[in-house]
């Protein structure tokens, strides 16, 4: 009989054991809270907005979490999936609505529900209650806004054991997450080799982010917008900036990103881009396309090992925009011009004395090759004259100045009766 019950007590704890493991062994499905892919190195990386992040396997009695804008504009939760067998959490800041469940059966005490929360190792919360038969102690908390930065272990029991474990990170705030791993012209790096060449394309790398980016990167290369797909690696068509470059002087670059909070992160790059040809640079004193009068300094610089030719260095105004560009043809447009000249290094071309839009067009060569560039329009208006006289401000001043001198004349005639 001893036997007998001794195997019992094995056979019973054995199925404790096994279904206690069965409650550990439960994953939670995020998929309905977090079911908006983003980009990332993680496969697993989601967008959970503000859904209700659940702690506990049975959701009618477990806490939650959610993303909160009480100090942020940021209202966004990012599940980056299980980081060293943990489910893990990225916000800016979190509201935790703790649930405390407090079993009533006669011998079920066990399946008491409740959680503690530690921050970087220390306990900051918890919802332990020593059980007692005659109070039911169920109750749910109202929430608790976390901001602090660090690492929040959630941890969900039900009686004595632990059931589950949550991470839930708050980043620095000035941690966007994203990083350019990789950034080249052609086949050399920028901001490292020296450039070269008019046709080498855009190729941007991106180092893994925890918190994802976003659907689209945004690239301006001088005056020149782009906007491409996100992927870990772009390629940009030299087609699509070629117009937008200056040779042998300053490029900017600016690479614009969001994550997957939807944070804007910019990164700006300026680089000198060298030519094997001859180049011209058109600098313009003013901002203003309409004016009385405009100065263009032309910058010619000869092609890497080469020696500019001066004796090129011409330019002409001239009223239509789509004057060849061709060198031959240059020279004849020259020669028929009223407005041309000769340019050196440093020294402005100045039109002015004309009204009408204005294109500039000037030549350069070097030893083995010719470049021939037009400006943008420019507007030249007339003159205004200083000295012009209105009328009607001229016939009220003189009124002003009549009525000014009246007084003093009936002062006068009045005083002269006096003295007769």
């Amino acid at each position: 009989m001893k036997n007998l019950y001794k195997c019992f007590l094995i056979c019973f704890a054995l199925f404790v054991m096994w279904f206690m493991e069965d409650i550990n062994a439960r994953a939670i499905d995020y998929s309905d809270a977090c079911g908006e892919e983003i980009n990332g190195y993680n496969e697993v990386l989601h967008r959970c907005g503000t859904n209700y992040i659940y702690v506990g396997e049975d959701r009618h009695k477990s806490s939650f979490f959610t993303s909160s804008i009480f100090l942020y504009d940021t209202k966004q939760t990012i599940y980056a999936g299980k980081v060293d067998g943990i489910d893990t959490f990225y916000v800016r800041e979190f509201q935790y609505f703790s649930v405390v469940y407090d079993d009533r059966g006669m011998f079920t005490s066990d399946e008491n529900r409740w959680s503690d929360i530690t921050l970087n190792g220390a306990l900051i919360y918890t919802s332990k209650f020593k059980d007692n038969a005659l109070v039911d102690q169920s109750k749910n908390h109202k929430p608790v806004l976390y901001q602090r930065v660090g690492t929040y272990m959630i941890r969900q029991y039900v009686g004595s054991t632990l059931t589950n474990v949550t991470h839930v990170i708050i980043p620095e705030r000035s941690e966007y997450g994203g990083r350019i791993a990789r950034l080249k012209y052609g086949s050399r790096e920028i901001g490292v080799d020296t450039l070269y060449g008019r046709n080498s394309n855009l190729s941007i790398g991106f180092a893994p982010n925890d918190f994802g980016y976003g659907d689209y990167v945004n690239v301006k290369v001088n005056s020149c917008d782009i906007r491409v797909f996100f992927a870990h690696t772009i390629n940009i068509d030299n087609s699509e900036f070629r117009d937008c470059l200056k040779y042998n002087t300053n490029n900017t670059l600016q690479i614009n990103i969001t994550n997957g909070f939807d944070e804007k992160q910019t990164f700006k790059y300026s680089f000198i881009l060298l030519s094997n040809d001859v180049s011209i640079n058109l600098e313009s004193t003013m901002t203003a396309i309409e004016t009385t009068s405009r100065r263009i300094v032309i910058k010619a610089t000869a092609g890497q090992g080469k020696k500019l030719h001066e004796e090129y260095n011409l330019y002409y105004w001239s009223k239509n925009p789509n004057d060849s560009l061709m060198i031959d043809d240059f020279l004849k447009n020259f020669d028929s011009s009223k407005y041309k000249g000769s340019y050196s290094e440093g020294r402005g071309v100045i039109l002015r004395d004309t009204v009408g839009t204005y294109y500039l067009y000037a030549l350069a060569k070097d030893d083995d090759s010719t470049i021939v560039v037009r400006s943008d329009e420019y507007v030249l208006k007339k003159k205004e004259q200083l000295n012009d006289i209105i009328w009607k401000d001229f016939i009220f001043v003189g009124g002003l100045c009549i009525l000014a001198i009246l007084p003093i004349i009936i002062y006068l005639g009045i005083r002269g009766k006096d003295t007769d």
